[in-house]
């Protein structure tokens, strides 16, 4: 996992996730917020009033904001797996390649070939769903 936030790190899309994370978390808190109080505005008044209405659109400049905040976290979150994969799968490509010879007469090809497309498979799957996972729970820690 170290060495997958290694490879995937650069202080734009780590600086963008993080901020994203941290509004997305907090606007989803004021949505829900904000519905408690429209609810009991409701409650008070048992009639639609002006002021129910400011809700409604307060409510969806909340809900529009916080869509476009998560498409950009989306983004930032594909952006830092993407980097991380190719500079992880170039790596592990110029190691094979640049190893001994010895290697390659002692080590069959269906060997070599088979760890090389499971590693690629767990850096392409696995980790990128665990690490949006800890995004999600550590954003939610922090709010």
């Amino acid at each position: 996992y170290r060495s997958y936030f290694q490879a995937g790190f650069r202080w734009s899309t780590i600086l963008l996730l993080s901020i994203t994370m941290f509004i997305s978390t907090a606007l989803s808190q004021a949505c829900d917020y904000l519905l408690t109080q429209w609810t009991e505005s409701f409650e008070n008044e048992n009639t639609i009033t002006a002021k129910q209405s400011g809700y409604a659109y307060i409510y969806l400049g909340l809900i529009v904001t916080l869509f476009i905040c998560t498409l950009l976290r989306a983004a930032s979150f594909f952006s830092f797996c993407m980097t991380a994969s190719t500079r992880l799968y170039t790596r592990s490509f110029e190691r094979v390649l640049l190893s001994p010879l010895h290697f390659f007469h002692h080590t069959p090809a269906g060997n070599i070939l088979s760890r090389f497309s499971r590693d690629t498979g767990e850096i392409d799957d696995s980790i990128p769903v665990t690490a949006f996972e800890l995004q999600i729970v550590s954003s939610s820690c922090f709010i």
